[in-house]
């Protein structure tokens, strides 16, 4: 008999053991909803203007034949939706997310890993005034130049989403790459960074690639890789839907999947509210 009961009680408690596993493993897998559109002033859309001569051919014809020969730049604008984030390990980890921009001056991200569409662990990470600031669950990383010049990069190459501004700004430039490709050259600091775009069969963008400093304190750079797939229309406007993000070979560390694109938004509010940690 006491063989009977110590067995049963064990079988409950794999049992129960089985359930608790299942409903933390099943929590991470639910996909998470999009933070809701925020909720501010809508900012003043500026006129818009021909597309720059000297284009590289496969960047006019991008532009041209998915904006037309007159581009806006863009002000203010916020990124939202959802992905899967691989933080360590070999798990990816449901995660809601919105990018605040001041296009090509200062960005905030609010990244947010769920549970059950609950947010567990929140990062805030920002670039404004020049300076670079990541508050982090398990701690913060402040402004060093490695890090600024990662933050830099993620500026511009977050523009995928509304990439008129890398031919409405008159600090960017580009360089025939050959191939099919082109450099786009921005600026940094008191110098410039560059990065590699490539472009699909069907002439959109297909991909972002830069020599990027991995963290605050890393000394040498690492192949920096950015996938823009599922191009279509997104809040009036030709974006691509999905965004993967991976460093040198290694898998992609990030997927982030666009379901809104806000535009001519007034976002400095946004971007220097109080820090989330």
């Amino acid at each position: 008999m006491r063989r009977r009961r110590g067995g049963r009680k064990a079988m409950w408690g794999f049992t129960v053991l089985a359930l608790l596993v299942s409903l933390i493993v099943g929590g991470f897998m639910v996909v998470p909803s999009a933070p809701p559109p925020v909720a501010v002033a809508a900012g003043e859309p500026l006129a818009a203007q021909p597309l720059p001569d000297g284009l590289p051919a496969v960047v006019a014809r991008f532009f041209e034949q998915r904006y037309g020969a007159s581009v806006r730049p863009p002000t203010g604008v916020v990124v939202s939706g959802h992905g899967w984030l691989k933080p360590a390990g070999p798990w990816y980890l449901p995660a809601r997310f919105r990018f605040v921009h001041d296009a090509g001056n200062a960005y905030a991200h609010d990244i947010a890993i769920t549970w059950f569409g609950l947010s567990v662990l929140r990062v805030d990470e920002r670039y404004v005034d020049g300076r670079a600031r990541m508050a982090l669950p398990f701690g913060v990383e402040e402004h060093t130049p490695a890090l600024a010049q990662g933050a830099a990069l993620a500026l511009w190459a977050e523009a995928v989403w509304f990439p008129t501004l890398w031919v409405t700004h008159p600090d960017v430039r580009w360089e025939d790459a050959g191939d099919g490709a082109a450099a786009l050259v921005v600026p940094f600091e008191d110098a410039e960074l560059r990065a590699l775009i490539t472009f699909d069969a069907a002439g959109d963008i297909a991909g972002l690639v830069a020599q990027r400093y991995a963290g605050a304190e890393a000394t040498e750079t690492s192949t920096w890789r950015n996938e823009a797939e599922g191009w279509s229309v997104i809040d009036g406007a030709w974006r691509p839907r999905v965004g993967r993000v991976a460093w040198d070979d290694d898998p992609p560390w990030a997927v982030f999947t666009v379901t809104s694109v806000q535009e001519d938004v007034e976002v400095d509010a946004l971007l220097r509210a109080p820090w989330l940690r």
